[in-house]
C-alpha cells in the first residue's frame, strides 16, 4: 500500500484497489476553494479547526480524488 492511497483498504484484491482509485480518479471534478483550503490547511493546520465536520469530510474526499486523479494522468 502507497502512503498515497493509505485509506484504501488492505483486504482489497489488486483489481479492486486499481478499481477505487479509478473511480475515485473519475470523480474528481477541479474546484479552486477546495484547492485553496488544503493549501491553507497545509500551512495552518489550525485552519481546520475552523471548519464543519461536512466541509472537512468534502476536503478528505476531494484530496483522496485528486490524488488518484493526478497518479493515473501523470
Amino acid at each position: 500500500m502507497t502512503d498515497r492511497h493509505a485509506n484504501i483498504a488492505d483486504g482489497l484484491t489488486p483489481e479492486n484497489r486499481a478499481r477505487v482509485i479509478q473511480s475515485r480518479a473519475d470523480n474528481f471534478v477541479p474546484n479552486p476553494e477546495y484547492d485553496g483550503a488544503l493549501a491553507r490547511m497545509e500551512k495552518d493546520p489550525s485552519y481546520a479547526d475552523t471548519l464543519t465536520p461536512h466541509m472537512r469530510l468534502c476536503l478528505g474526499t476531494y484530496a483522496n480524488d485528486k490524488t488518484a486523479h493526478d497518479d493515473l494522468n501523470s
